[in-house]
């Protein structure tokens, strides 16, 4: 199959993330074209781009309303003549004029409007909670594709012992906007961990956002500035190799669809705990591999800390780990997810093959 891969940016989110997965998977065994629409992207990640796909940057300023860019898309995709064209972003569908193409769009995140679903042959909902809330506001061919790791990539943890002289170490993965991520509570969690509790605990935060300078700030007034560190945006090989160091993931956020950094903890075979909302909770019910705490709850999220903590000090978070289900075995691996999404393609435009 011919299939291009449209989406606006391609920084470190989910989607993105996903999406990189995506070509680098399915240009295996297909003709596969990657289309970054705006001027916005992180070269680090180009650099993960597989040789084989062609890469297409019509540098659009963000924003701009310059008919010209969009020009330059569809006269690309004229000239490509895919089989498919997957879209990752919701307003991606209106700006395609070609004719010819099934047009495919995947809904990456909760809440996400539905005004221009009726551009699209398919919408992909990445979990049951996004296609639930898909579903209650409009009709159509919609169906739920979970989105999948790598997990092989990840190096494993293999020892559980907590040292005495050592820190407890947590570690949260996203981008740094608490409004969302809610990695403010995660600090007032660990205000109270330190003074109230007197437990030795140090987070490393990974990723970079708007948030940082309120996040820096709260640190200082919380008085915990030399428990946290704000390390910036990391490489993928770097999550890959350092992940399984720390002994906990946590993911606080108020709103997510999925939560592909809870199924890189587990990959890495460290407890994860996360807010009960929506995708989290889901993943956590269906692969054993955490705790969960009540959203927004910043004793409860103490409280479900506290509970892991102990576990690693009566040696028993190695049997809590081990009760985590064959996660290669799972829709949740990027085996599954790729040969879902093909099979879908092939039904879209009448190859109904089976699928290896």
């Amino acid at each position: 199959m011919k299939i291009a891969h449209c989406i606006f940016g391609l920084q470190t989110g989910g989607a993105e993330i996903l999406t990189l997965e995506l070509v680098n998977r399915m240009c295996v065994n297909n003709d596969v074209v990657l289309i970054i629409v705006n001027n916005d992207w992180n070269n680090e990640i180009l650099k993960l781009i597989n040789p084989k796909i062609k890469l297409y940057l019509i540098q659009r300023p963000i924003g701009s309303h310059n008919p010209l860019y969009l020009l330059s898309l569809n006269i690309l995709l004229y000239k490509l003549k895919p089989d498919i064209v997957h879209c990752h972003d919701s307003k991606m569908g209106k700006l395609i004029k070609v004719k010819g193409p099934k047009i495919i769009y995947t809904i990456h995140a909760m809440g996400i409007p539905v005004d221009f679903y009726h551009h699209y042959d398919l919408v992909v909902a990445i979990s049951d909670a996004v296609y639930n809330d898909v579903i209650a506001k409009c009709s159509g061919s919609i169906k739920t594709i979970y989105n999948g790791i790598n997990f092989q990539a990840f190096r494993r943890r293999i020892s559980y012992i907590l040292a005495d002289d050592g820190p407890f170490k947590l570690v949260q993965v996203s981008r740094l906007n608490y409004q969302n991520k809610g990695q403010d509570i995660l600090l007032h969690a660990v205000s109270k961990l330190r003074k109230e509790h007197k437990i030795n605990l140090s987070v490393d935060f990974i990723g970079k956002g708007e948030s940082l300078s309120y996040l820096k700030g709260l640190c200082q007034e919380l008085g915990i500035q030399k428990s946290v560190n704000f390390n910036g945006e990391k490489k993928r090989e770097w999550l890959y190799s350092n992940l399984s160091d720390y002994h906990l993931l946590v993911q606080p956020s108020r709103y997510e669809g999925f939560g592909l950094t809870i199924l890189e903890g587990l990959a890495a075979g460290i407890p994860v705990l996360t807010s009960d909302i929506d995708g989290p909770e889901e993943i956590i019910r269906k692969t054993a591999g955490g705790l969960l705490f009540t959203s927004g709850d910043v004793q409860s999220c103490v409280d479900a800390i506290i509970r892991i903590f102990n576990m690693y000090k009566a040696n028993k978070i190695q049997e809590f780990i081990s009760r985590t289900v064959d996660l290669n075995q799972t829709e949740y691996s990027l085996n599954s997810c790729v040969n879902n999404y093909l099979h879908e393609y092939r039904k879209l435009i009448g190859q109904y093959a089976v699928i290896n």
